[in-house]
């Protein structure tokens, strides 16, 4: 006979996944004799190919009994020392006084044994006959289809392929061994080798919480469970159970055996079990055989009614009643509880949108939810009538435009580019909802939508107006336009403002809502004067305090609707009016213009620069040097002659003493101006804000053309402005160079700037000593050198 051919296949083969760990043993030939010799050589290497007799089925079961406590290792070693005892009889004696066992029986290994599966599953003993005497039987197993989470799983499918694979739930292990390809992280070889990935994986509940399915406890985690076993289970002696299951999850712990030891739990009493059950989502309890559908199953727990049919209708192919007698329809727990946990679990099959809207309408509402919507979880809504949609959730993506919404209720919930028609919508009870980027369909909002809801365009697109801003700025429109076609502008304005006119911060105004206000400004300023300073700060970001100075800045810029600001100047008497009279500025710290004109010096403004820039100059001015006749000036661009070196006050606009007295405030200036204040604000604009104006001042100057450029250097240079940074005014005095080098004459105004700089400088670093400390001081060296124009 020729000689045997070995093929052996090492484990975590990523292509033979079926063959992993196995040794092919082949001898040529059919014969007996051939048969004969594979035995042989399977006994020389240690395998016992015999049938176990009943002393070795009984020594099996005496060794998972010691493993399960914990002694097996200390029984093999007090059996090796006593060879003259037949070895069942010295284990016998070793557990009867290790478990404390009186009871012959009770080390009967035939009454406690178990065909399961095709396997021989041992329990512990007394059992499985005398689980009616033990705190085992208010307590059960569940296993949820989702315990792979990144596998999204149908139950029916899951089912029907566990009933086709020895009819039991098996490990991952298993599954590779019969052919199975391994799903979810199980599939990939860093899982296989670092996890565990040999047991089957269950979760101990309270068999009343089992019963009651609206207790959440066991599904806080894992879902809806989808099976649930026999109280029986919780017995056998392949059982481990644990607190907490996240040590095995470290790489270095699943095949460290005395570390899986010293963790496990061994349940003796009903604390124990409800011990296990307070480690919530982290109490696992692993089998290393297979769990047997037939045997060991109580119930299914398939939430859809429709799922449920199909299921069943499948079940009836197979079977005529379940193994045990049970018909097959006692299998399936109703229960509207489950239903709402399993479509509502992290990791189930549901969209996330459905998922969130069934959370909104709660676990109350589901049963109704699903009757009315047969189609839900395929995302379409056919009838939300007489259903509470409440609480914190905010809802994506949803048609809600063909649903019929009679006597629903929408409360404090936030829906996010939803469909809606204007019709339903109108027949539903709002409160504190609010609309973000959402489509409307229809022609007007009942008064009820308008005052009890918010509406927030889509504007993700600077700059751009989108066509769902434009229907919703119509339908609003029509909404306050009654059954004799007159338009309610009172209302109009209390909605726009209240939904910040359509717009974003980088959004302009829709054109129906623009022509609204031009048609109708004047009437806003005789009759809704109170709705002026808002509106201007929801459409430009300015902020006034006062009334009169808000519809002088309206008069002075008629388009500011539409973004064309010609001046700020009413900007600055109105904060001139507060600054002089309390001496400071509300919200100072963040700065004048922070408050005036949210500005950021690294982003540019949406306000011209030839607006902003005499904004800023006028306000360092007003601070750094108060006085209760201060003027606003500004810049003009055209300069008759360059020769001409007067104090060009030719070529600036000066809004004067008429202009102040025109521009009378209920916060009269006064003559004594609260100096102590004025200081301290004075000191925290050096210190805080100083710096990040005169920068911002140079970019905008920079960018003005050249003529203008000139003409504010000119301005600055003659009225010994130090607003501008010293550095600043030399750049002024390098371009009159450089236009015009023989401009000699602007020497002496150079060279009183410069002074003027310095002085600053002293009485700047004077207030922030007396008011912060002298290591804030600037202790910057002025250049007062004439600049070079090479």
């Amino acid at each position: 006979m020729r000689a045997a051919v070995y093929c052996f296949f090492p484990p975590n083969l990523p292509d033979a996944l079926t063959f992993e760990n196995q040794l092919i043993i082949t001898f040529p030939g059919h014969d007996k004799s051939v048969v004969e010799a594979l035995f042989r050589e399977l006994a020389g290497l240690g395998v016992d190919g015999e049938r176990p007799n009943t002393v070795d089925l009984e020594e099996q079961w005496l060794d998972a009994l010691a493993d399960f406590h914990g002694c097996l290792g200390d029984m093999n070693l007090a059996v090796a020392a006593d060879t003259n005892i037949p070895v069942n009889t010295s284990k016998k004696a070793f557990l009867k006084q290790s478990l404390n066992v009186n009871d012959e029986q009770l080390l009967d290994c035939d009454t406690h044994s178990l065909i399961r599966a095709g396997r021989r599953v041992h329990n512990r003993p007394g059992f499985p006959h005398g689980i009616g005497a033990d705190p085992a039987r208010k307590f059960c197993l569940g296993h949820s289809i989702n315990f792979c989470p990144d596998q999204y799983r149908n139950s029916n499918k899951f089912v029907n392929d566990s009933l086709q694979n020895e009819a039991a739930l098996i490990s991952f292990g298993r599954r590779s061994q019969i052919g199975i390809k391994p799903s979810g992280n199980a599939g990939g070889m860093f899982f296989r080798i670092n996890f565990n990935t040999k047991q089957v994986f269950t979760r101990i509940m309270d068999i009343e919480q089992a019963n009651n399915l609206a207790d959440q406890s066991k599904k806080e985690y894992t879902g809806a469970m989808s099976m649930v076993l026999q109280p029986e289970t919780l017995r056998r002696l392949d059982t481990k159970f644990f607190r907490n299951q996240l040590p095995f999850d470290k790489d270095q712990y699943p095949k460290l055996k005395a570390f899986i030891d010293n963790q496990k739990v061994i349940p003796q009493s009903t604390d124990d079990y409800q011990k296990l059950i307070q480690g919530g989502k982290d109490q696992e309890t692993w089998f290393s055989n297979p769990l047997s559908l037939h045997d060991e199953l109580n119930k299914l727990e398939i939430s859809s009614p429709e799922d449920q049919q199909q299921l069943l209708h499948t079940l009836k192919k197979r079977y005529t009643h379940w193994p045990d007698g049970r018909p097959l329809e006692q299998l399936f727990q109703q229960s509207w509880s489950n239903c709402y946990h399993e479509l509502t679990y992290q990791y189930g099959k549901v969209d996330e949108n459905i998922r969130n809207l069934i959370k909104a309408f709660g676990e109350e509402s589901i049963q109704r939810l699903v009757e009315q919507n047969p189609h839900l979880l395929e995302g379409r809504l056919d009838s939300l009538d007489g259903l509470q949609l409440k609480g914190d959730y905010e809802i994506y993506g949803i048609d809600f435009s063909s649903c019929s919404m009679n006597g629903t209720v929408l409360q404090s919930v936030k829906f996010n580019e939803c469909k809606f028609d204007t019709a339903v919508l109108n027949r539903v009870t709002v409160e504190n909802v609010r609309f973000n980027a959402c489509y409307f369909e229809g022609k007007q909002f009942s008064s009820s939508v308008l005052d009890n809801a918010c509406f927030d365009p889509d504007t993700s697109i600077d700059g751009w107006v989108f066509e769902s801003t434009d229907l919703l700025s119509q339908i609003i429109y029509q909404s306050c336009v009654n059954q004799q076609e007159e338009f309610n502008l009172a209302q109009w304005l209390e909605v726009m403002m209240k939904n910040h006119f359509l717009r974003g911060l980088s959004t302009p105004l829709d054109d129906l809502s623009r022509d609204i206000l031009s048609q109708h400004m004047e009437e806003i300023i005789r009759d809704y004067p109170h709705h002026l300073i808002g509106m201007i700060n929801e459409l430009l970001n300015i902020k006034f305090k006062n009334i009169d100075h808000a519809i002088r800045f309206i008069r002075n810029n008629r388009e500011f609707h539409t973004g064309e600001i010609n001046d700020l100047r009413d900007l600055f008497f109105d904060f001139r009016t507060v600054l002089l009279k309390e001496g400071n500025y509300p919200g100072g710290k963040s700065g004048p213009l922070n408050e005036l004109i949210a500005f950021t010096p690294d982003k540019h403004n949406d306000l011209p620069r030839e607006a902003v820039l005499p904004l800023i100059l006028n306000i360092i001015n007003l601070v750094m040097f108060p006085q209760s006749e201060n003027e606003y000036r500004e810049f003009g661009v055209n300069v008759n002659n360059a020769d001409d070196h007067n104090d060009d006050r030719n070529s600036m606009s000066e809004y004067g003493s008429q202009s102040t007295e025109n521009n009378t405030t209920s916060y009269p200036v006064s003559d004594v101006l609260p100096l102590y204040n004025l200081s301290s604000y004075r000191a925290g604009l050096c210190l805080y804000h100083l710096k990040d104006y005169r920068e911002y001042i140079d970019q905008l100057w920079e960018e003005c053309s050249e003529e203008h450029k000139l003409a504010i250097a000119k301005h600055c240079l003659s009225q010994h402005n130090v607003a501008v940074s010293p550095q600043t005014t030399r750049e002024f005095m390098k371009l009159l160079l450089t236009n015009n080098p023989e401009e000699k004459h602007w020497l002496d105004n150079y060279n009183a700037n410069m002074a003027k700089h310095i002085e600053n400088q002293q009485a700047c670093n004077q207030l922030i000593t007396d008011r912060f400390g002298s290591w804030l001081r600037d202790r910057t060296v002025i250049d007062t050198s004439l600049p070079s124009t090479n």
